[in-house]
């Protein structure tokens, strides 16, 4: 069973005492909010391999038009280049409609998108943040307006079998220097990926953690979240459809998310 630490989550509707606000998108797609800061994680992507929740079409619509709470974004992240997470001409359209805002995704999701460029000169190269870090590569630590940066490479799930040429990065995002949230993309559960950088891990708190859903179901999924990342609390992402109610059973209904537009406050604690 799933432990999930001072789980302190409430749905829509409840007084919202909490430091971050997260409303799930879809499949693993999340939009995070801070008191002045706001992210977003995988928001557009066309695949769904019939199972997964795609991004409904009004909450698109939302966010390409800035409409709250999409307004001021400060950057978009990608785990990996694959459809279910990433769509490279949308996310193009995307930036261009939005002259601040960068992504920071795998070298392998943002050259799809510069071969989509015709222009050497095109300015929204600059904001494609293509991060080529290898497996047993130190974490990269960058620093953007009030959001601190860590990427990890961690290889896609089924490694070494399969998607091991996949570059998979987790994200931990701490925003206005107090709360930080961990973004796994689609993190392979074995222990020996997160071992290499046990000291980064345990440098700095990980308030909630967004792992793929095998993490609560793999022989090694809980003992990493709990024991390495040493996450306070862990809701999933990346939950066939048809499988929801069984998840909600067997793992509390708080341990992943229902539906696109769930919105839950999380507080953080020291």
């Amino acid at each position: 069973m799933v432990r999930i630490l001072a789980i302190l989550l409430l749905l829509t509707g409840g007084h919202a005492y909490g430091d971050v606000r997260v409303t799930y998108l879809g499949n693993s797609a999340l939009l995070i909010q801070s008191e002045r800061s706001k992210i977003l994680f995988e928001p557009l992507f066309r695949n769904d391999f019939g199972q997964y929740h795609l991004v409904p079409a009004e909450l698109e619509e939302k966010i390409l038009a800035s409409h709250p709470p999409f307004d001021d974004i400060d950057a978009v992240f990608v785990s990996h280049y694959h459809g279910d997470h990433f769509a490279p001409a949308d996310m193009l359209d995307y930036l261009r409609s939005k002259p601040a805002l960068r992504l920071y995704a795998p070298r392998q999701a943002t050259a799809a998108m510069t071969d989509l460029l015709h222009d050497v000169d095109d300015p929204v190269r600059e904001r494609l943040i293509g991060l080529d870090i290898q497996y047993g590569d130190a974490p990269l630590q960058l620093t953007f307006g009030n959001l601190h940066i860590e990427a990890f490479n961690v290889p896609h799930s089924g490694w070494p079998n399969t998607h091991h040429d996949v570059q998979n990065l987790t994200f931990r995002v701490t925003l206005d220097s107090s709360a930080t949230i961990l973004h796994l993309g689609d993190a392979d559960p074995r222990r020996e990926h997160f071992h290499q950088h046990a000291t980064t891990w345990r440098a700095k708190k990980t308030h909630v953690a967004f792992p793929p859903i095998w993490f609560f179901v793999a022989p090694q999924g809980n003992i990493i979240l709990e024991d390495d990342i040493l996450a306070q609390q862990s809701v999933a992402v990346h939950a066939p459809r048809n499988m929801r109610k069984i998840y909600e059973e067997k793992l509390g209904d708080q341990a992943v998310f229902r539906s696109p537009g769930e919105t839950r406050d999380i507080t953080t604690e020291e």
